[in-house]
């Protein structure tokens, strides 16, 4: 199928990405409702908001930002406009505090060589609901057999420790997975990849701190290889797709104190 950037969160597109593998991976029942039958719409929470924006602003210019997103003194939640996103005053005056803190780092400037949100994708029968994977890094470029992958991401934390398990709870090593997957089947010559995030701290009441981390290669690895020969798999012979359920059986201890706790 035709995959743009008008259809690429819609149910439109028969494609598996990072976040439906997520979904998939939460509950089957909600990956389902929201992600097949529709009966379930995604909710945008202001965190998501904020980061979408910030995404424009910095992947396709500080015009492209403004023709997209509106400041209001009060967004219409109900009914929402067609055609650009409204921000409240606040949420306008963060994303032009967080985007000018990042265009200025050497980091950014770096990236303007690279293709940005370009869509990637390969196609491959994954049952009967899905027709292949897909992916759009923020930034992306291929230097002979390198290619090195780069995500802008907004968070609460920026410090090491806090963001490694955030990039774990958010499943960021699997979209990167992803990512993977679709190179190695359209870009054969590719032998060594690089994965990066571009990070800004939301610092409330203060200035936005600016963060760059590098994905360990051999995490990205493992979860590329669960998707492939398992987690791709189980959604293509799934068919109940039923809420999940727990048991006592088998559930771990959290807390104890022989273990290590890095948080």
């Amino acid at each position: 199928m035709n995959l743009t950037h008008e259809n690429y969160h819609t149910l439109e597109s028969r494609y598996l990405t990072g976040s439906r593998i997520k979904d998939f991976l939460k509950c089957k029942q909600y990956f389902y409702q929201l992600h097949i039958s529709g009966e379930r719409k995604s909710k945008k929470t202001e965190a998501l908001i904020i980061g979408s924006a910030v995404d424009a602003w910095l992947t396709r210019g500080e015009n492209a930002f403004k023709r997209e997103y509106l400041s209001v003194a009060r967004r219409n939640v109900k009914n929402p406009p067609v055609g650009y996103t409204e921000l409240t005053n606040s949420q306008f005056d963060e994303v032009v505090s967080l985007c000018t803190v990042l265009e200025r780092q050497p980091a950014f400037e770096e990236l303007k060589n690279h293709i940005a949100q370009a869509i990637i994708k390969y196609d491959e029968s994954m049952g009967e609901h899905f027709c292949g994977l897909s992916f759009m890094p923020d930034w992306y470029k291929i230097e002979g057999d390198v290619c090195i992958i780069t995500d802008l991401k907004t968070t609460a934390n920026g410090s090491e420790k806090k963001y490694f398990w955030h990039c774990v709870d958010y499943k960021y090593f699997e979209q990167m997975a992803v990512a993977t997957l679709i190179f190695r089947k359209t870009n054969p010559e590719i032998k060594e990849f690089v994965y990066r995030h571009l990070v800004v701290e939301k610092d409330v009441g203060g200035v936005p701190m600016p963060y760059t981390y590098f994905l360990d290669n051999n995490r990205v690895e493992v979860c590329a290889n669960i998707i492939k020969n398992e987690v791709i798999p189980m959604i293509a012979s799934e068919k109940e797709f039923m809420p999940k359920e727990v048991s006592w059986s088998g559930s771990p201890t959290i807390g104890s104190l022989d273990n290590e706790w890095d948080e």
